[in-house]
């Protein structure tokens, strides 16, 4: 498919984990296509953040998986937090506060999905902080 072949390893990791989870449905989001041929992997990366739903039900767990994901491919501006509100809405936040994506699922929050937040940043800096040492270690 045109744009993952040249995509860096982290993005391609990124579309393996997401068609993992949802099947090669993923090869039909137009956005995500066009956000690869154009080798905007920041785009492709974000167009994926609207998928952690079952059934369209978001779940905040799936939401982290997301997370984690994007920020595999966009080291930049890293998601640190994911929150879920009653309704559903999943808003993925930025060190700053910024909000980087929010979507509402169709179907709610599912009912095994608790309302609240999770916190992504220490583990990020520390999975950072671990390259940056190793890379040192190897020169």
């Amino acid at each position: 498919r045109k744009g993952f072949s040249e995509a860096p390893e982290p993005v391609k990791a990124m579309l393996v984990d997401a068609t993992y989870n949802m099947g090669t449905q993923v090869l039909g989001f137009k956005k995500l296509s066009a956000a690869l041929e154009s080798e905007n992997y920041e785009e492709a990366a974000r167009q994926l953040l609207n998928t952690a739903n079952v059934d369209g039900q978001g779940l905040k767990g799936l939401a982290k998986r997301r997370a984690e994901s994007y920020n595999l491919a966009v080291t930049d501006n890293p998601i640190v937090e994911v929150e879920q509100k009653t309704d559903g809405t999943i808003i993925y936040r930025s060190k700053d506060g910024g909000e980087v994506f929010r979507y509402t699922p169709e179907g709610g929050r599912h009912e095994k999905s608790s309302p609240g937040k999770i916190q992504l940043w220490e583990r990020h800096e520390t999975l950072s902080a671990k390259n940056v040492v190793t890379e040192q270690d190897a020169l």
